[in-house]
């Protein structure tokens, strides 16, 4: 049995194509409600120009053994535990602090993240990823997967809430220029090419 690290990232793609297209002449279509999910990080990538700017979502933080963007402590991927369910809990406890809910209340959040995680999907990346605690006899592997929201109707309606070891949460514009963690930045590119999103 191994374990494995779980991330949980929250990023927004802008809802409007920019005036004059992307380089190239080529239009820039904008994404619709992606989320990224792997067993070192779970992204959320979301394009819904109806979410009010106050509305309390989860904040970016730095990590100050790395100094690079973050969204999210670390959770492990318990012994024996597949990575799909380490998913659902550690994004359910992290993004919707589903740990101080009630009863009723986690099972509407359970509800609403079986959806997301029911959505149409691709595998973005699987194997070995950059990341400054490999050693010469551990590394990091990752199964990278996108999940896509295309109606709005799951990812959209999720009530974000910092919780459990998470600092904040918050919907973050997305581009090339983030200094996003690891090989991060790679997999939301794939994303874009895929999505046929433009990635400046």
């Amino acid at each position: 049995m191994s374990s494995g690290l779980c991330d949980c990232f929250l990023l927004r793609r802008h809802g409007a194509a920019r005036a004059g297209g992307a380089p190239g002449g080529q239009e820039s279509r904008v994404l619709s409600q992606e989320a990224l999910m792997s067993q070192d990080l779970v992204y959320q990538e979301i394009s819904v120009s109806s979410l009010p700017e106050t509305q309390n979502q989860a904040a970016p933080k730095q990590d100050p053994a790395f100094n690079t963007f973050q969204t999210s402590t670390l959770g492990m991927v318990d012994p024996g535990e597949r990575v799909s369910v380490t998913l659902r809990r550690e994004f359910g406890e992290e993004a919707l602090n589903a740990l101080q809910k009630t009863k009723e209340q986690r099972e509407t959040l359970k509800q609403q993240i079986t959806e997301l995680f029911n959505s149409p999907s691709f595998q973005v990346y699987k194997g070995y990823v950059d990341d400054p605690r490999n050693t010469d006899n551990a590394w990091m592997e990752t199964v990278a997967v996108n999940y896509h929201d295309a109606s709005g109707s799951s990812v959209a309606q999720l009530p974000l809430e910092a919780g459990d070891d998470a600092g904040k949460v918050a919907w973050v514009e997305i581009d090339s220029t983030l200094q996003l963690y690891a090989s991060h930045a790679r997999f939301l590119e794939i994303i874009a090419l895929e999505r046929g999103a433009h990635w400046e």
